[in-house]
């Protein structure tokens, strides 16, 4: 029997799920979405026969065993509130900052609830897939869609999120990068192939370096050379400190 799932707010990381849950036709699941943003459930729907685009939110629940809540943490209790939410609904939540306790305040007749950290690299089948608590179905629905994580408790999901956000600082740094190689007369094509393959490269050295050693990678350097150089010069300004102060804050965000 396929599993039901209906989803609550197809936005940008949700359409990211669905499209890596179905690409790969190995999933034996029904999606209902809800008519939020008309062009992106048309495409879904236009893509994977198992989509079907329902026209309320409340009709996404009626057809539904699991529901997928990806809507905005500020907009959960009015996108929540009117729906008639039944004992037999379990609910995966991927709503930020919305822990397990607010979510039984929100829908009190639910039993069983599940939060996820899905990140872009899913629609892919790749990258972290952070998700607590522990639960079979859930284990066996995003079972190849990435590397599966299970947190000992909730607030360590939180410290997952915090680091999940550094995602565009990364991004960013690899720009600049780029950037500033085709400002040293690079091509931008060339500044972006040698950054991307190089930024690759270490990231693939670290995935093979046991977890003790990943905090020293940064040593291997000759005494004195370009690297060396260009780490004091972090250094001086704060720019590795900065990046633990960044995660501070959203940290703070997240938990308050």
């Amino acid at each position: 029997m396929s599993m039901r799932v209906g989803v609550v707010g197809v936005g940008t990381i949700a359409a990211y799920m669905v499209k890596g849950l179905l690409a790969e036709r190995d999933k034996d699941v029904e999606l209902y979405l809800s008519p939020r943003g008309t062009a992106r459930t048309a495409e879904l729907a236009r893509l994977f026969p198992h989509v079907r685009v329902m026209p309320t939110n409340q009709a996404v629940l009626d057809e539904s065993d699991w529901v997928l809540l990806a809507v905005r943490p500020q907009d959960a209790e009015e996108a929540v509130r009117p729906l008639r939410f039944s004992a037999g609904h379990k609910v995966l939540s991927v709503i930020a900052m919305t822990s397990l306790a607010r979510l039984q305040t929100l829908m009190p007749k639910v039993n069983t609830f599940v939060r996820m950290i899905p990140l872009p690299f899913i629609e892919r089948r790749s990258g972290p897939v952070v998700i607590y608590p522990d639960n079979q179905e859930i284990l066996s629905l995003f079972e190849g869609l990435g590397q599966v994580i299970l947190p000992r408790n909730e607030a360590l999901l939180d410290v997952f999120s915090a680091i999940s956000s550094s995602m565009s600082m990364f991004y960013r740094i690899v720009g600049q990068v780029a950037g500033w190689g085709e400002e040293s007369g690079l091509s931008a094509e060339d500044a972006a192939a040698y950054t991307l393959s190089f930024y690759g490269a270490l990231l693939e050295t670290g995935a093979r370096t046991p977890p003790a050693g990943l905090g020293n990678l940064w040593r291997e350097m000759t005494p004195g050379g370009l690297n060396a150089r260009a780490v004091e010069v972090m250094e001086a300004g704060g720019g590795f400190e900065i990046w633990n102060n960044a995660l501070d804050e959203v940290m703070a965000r997240i938990r308050r």
